[in-house]
């Protein structure tokens, strides 16, 4: 039994557990602000509501380095996803990139394992520290997050700019999606979108919310406008 998977995926909500009130955060297109991902984190019920969300929206996790490097990762999430029936096409695991840096050869069999079962990787807070374009090559990516270091100053800061337009280049040519992490102006929005950068996450689009105020954000109460940004919707 792979214990450390259960504490990363496992989908029943544990009986007299605290709550995490913020660990759902929406992605959107940077270019019509539709719904493209749902971030889900920190929680082991994250996915008992997958089911009503809308069927096309993708699905995004962040497993635990030990789940990642195990061999029985894919087959058990494999199993946990069809116990409450979401595809794995519509999952993507988030690889923090000092992690991906220090992923051993057995690892990276354990992520293309995970790749052949239809499961997305990305590679998230890239530019935040190393900033190495390798890890692009390296990995069986699907999708790659901008840092919000590199977002922040964006677009004034030319030598954050000239970065992200290298990466987002470096990504194109790999055929790897490219989400900003962080975008909280307009500016930013409209400079990664001509970048073609595809979706972005932020105080601009939607702050981390509750299960609840996902519900309700989805439902529409709280859709954001696509001029001026949300603030928590709980």
């Amino acid at each position: 039994m792979l214990h450390d998977t259960h504490v990363a995926f496992d989908m029943r909500a544990r009986q007299g557990a605290e709550p995490v009130p913020h660990r759902y955060q929406p992605a959107l297109s940077l270019h019509n602000s539709d719904l493209v991902a749902i971030r889900a984190r920190h929680h082991r019920d994250r996915l008992v509501a997958a089911p009503t969300w809308p069927d096309t929206v993708a699905i995004w996790l962040n497993p635990t380095a030990r789940a990642l490097a195990h061999p029985d990762f894919p087959r058990e999430l494999g199993t946990q996803l069809r116990a409450v029936g979401v595809a794995p096409a519509r999952i993507s695991l988030e690889l923090p990139e000092a992690a991906a840096m220090a992923i051993p050869p057995h690892g990276l069999l354990t992520l293309s394992a995970l790749r052949d079962i239809g499961v997305g990787l990305i590679l998230t807070e890239f530019g935040g520290a190393i900033a190495s374009l390798s890890a692009l090559k390296r990995l069986p990516l699907t999708a790659m997050t901008l840092s919000p270091a590199l977002v922040h100053s964006l677009p004034t800061d030319r030598e954050d700019a000239g970065l992200v337009r290298a990466a987002i280049s470096a990504a194109d040519t790999l055929g790897l999606a490219v989400i900003a992490d962080g975008v909280a102006t307009p500016a930013q929005r409209n400079w990664l979108a001509d970048q073609g950068c595809l979706a972005g996450l932020g105080p601009f689009f939607a702050a981390p919310m509750s299960a609840q105020g996902l519900a309700t954000w989805l439902a529409g109460t709280c859709q954001p406008d696509r001029v001026a940004a949300i603030q928590h919707c709980d």
